[in-house]
């Protein structure tokens, strides 16, 4: 038995944001070029050859600048006529509906390979793991349901960490041996997503710099939130990259003669089967989150998200297979990094958690702030218009 590798096309469906860790600070790491109406991520090293040919005074004068806050190309009128050619390690575009200030700190997107902006194959593995656990869990959901399981401990949410490590765990491999506590904890060498292999993406696409604003609850309806505005390097809605999938078919042949390792869920790892979970997963969210904003009144602050949603909906019904829709990234929210399936239904329709259970370790999660009554998640990420953040589409070209 061969493996299987499969090239696939990722297209971005709206901006994602896998950061780097780092932001980029005005004034320090970029500057703003008003005649070509972009960000300039600063290259040191382009900036000491400019000088050479500048005024002696030039780099004294560029770091009095930074010193002092103030904007290095209104300051210096030697830079005035300078491009991003000459000083840039790379351009980011401006979206029309972010006002430019170099007093804006950016979340910088993650650059890989040749300093290309990328989505690394480890983010859309850990979407897929989400998508799994929730099949998993609706499928058989006794071990979640169970308080002790969930990291509780006479009633008290114990460690949402560790709940985390007994629920995967239990349904993607965990080992043999437990811990003082009786605990089965994840053995990545049982665990099953070990056999899928997913390339990073590298995108020859500028990046666009992205403001975000919080669509908050209050006793009066919904409204923006002040002073949760924040700003990211984003990959465009709209781009592709190319990279590709492999399961290890080989590998799991000789695990499965491997008597003493496991080989449960194996049969998951088909990609047909794989991408028809994923599309039911992010369905069945779209589908909540609309009929969430169909109750709520659909408020004019959310503007056209829901345009957004149902086009998304739209796209994942009009797949003949081979291609799926997926969240990753910054903006994902609270539901789909986990999947929702701690207030979810099983297969049976029953839901999975007792109601107890689940308000103790929503009260948890929001360090006790709110009500049990107060809606859970009660935030929503949006860019300008309504446009939600970190849909992309993965599509089989070829194998």
């Amino acid at each position: 038995m061969s493996d299987e590798k499969y090239n696939i096309k990722i297209k971005t469906l709206s901006p994602v944001h896998i950061g780097s860790g780092n932001e980029l600070i005005g004034n320090f790491d970029y500057v703003h070029l008003p005649k070509e109406n972009i960000l300039a991520v600063i290259d040191n090293n382009k900036i000491m050859q400019y000088a050479q040919g500048q005024d002696e005074r030039f780099i004294q004068m560029w770091v009095a600048c930074i010193d002092e806050e103030k904007d290095i190309i209104k300051s210096l009128p030697q830079l005035s006529d300078a491009s991003s050619a000459e000083i840039a390690k790379r351009i980011i575009d401006i979206d029309q509906h972010i006002p430019v200030s170099v007093k804006n700190s950016i979340k910088e997107q993650m650059h890989l390979g040749l300093h290309e902006p990328t989505i690394p194959g480890t983010s859309i593995k850990g979407s897929i793991r989400t998508a799994l656990l929730n099949y998993l869990i609706k499928k058989n959901p006794y071990f979640a349901s169970q308080p002790k399981n969930l990291g509780m401990m006479k009633g008290r949410f114990r460690n949402p960490k560790r709940a985390d490590q007994l629920v995967t765990g239990n349904y993607f491999g965990k080992s043999k041996k437990s811990n003082r506590y009786g605990e089965h904890l994840p053995d990545p060498q049982m665990d099953i997503l070990r056999f899928l292999h997913i390339s990073d993406f590298h995108f020859s696409d500028n990046t666009v710099a992205l403001r975000s604003h919080s669509v908050n609850q209050y006793r009066n309806g919904w409204d923006l939130k002040k002073g949760l505005n924040q700003y990211w390097e984003c990959i465009p809605k709209g781009v592709a990259a190319t990279g590709n999938i492999k399961i290890a078919k080989k590998e799991m042949k000789q695990v499965k003669e491997k008597k003493h390792i496991t080989t449960r869920n194996l049969e998951l790892l088909d990609i047909e089967q794989l991408f028809k979970i994923i599309n039911d997963h992010t369905l069945h969210r779209l589908d909540a989150e609309i009929g969430f904003w169909d109750n709520e009144g659909e408020p004019e602050v959310i503007e056209q998200y829901l345009d957004h949603l149902e086009a998304l909906e739209s796209i994942i019904k009009g797949s003949d297979g081979t291609s799926c829709v997926l969240r990753m990234g910054a903006g994902s929210g609270w539901d789909y990094m986990t999947g929702g399936w701690l207030y979810g239904r099983d297969n049976n329709g029953d839901y999975i958690l007792e109601d107890r259970t689940w308000k103790t370790i929503k009260g948890n999660l929001r360090n006790n702030k709110y009500d049990s009554k107060t809606i859970f998640p009660k935030t929503r990420k949006l860019i300008k218009g309504g446009l939600p953040m970190g849909f992309v589409e993965l599509s089989i070209t070829g194998k």
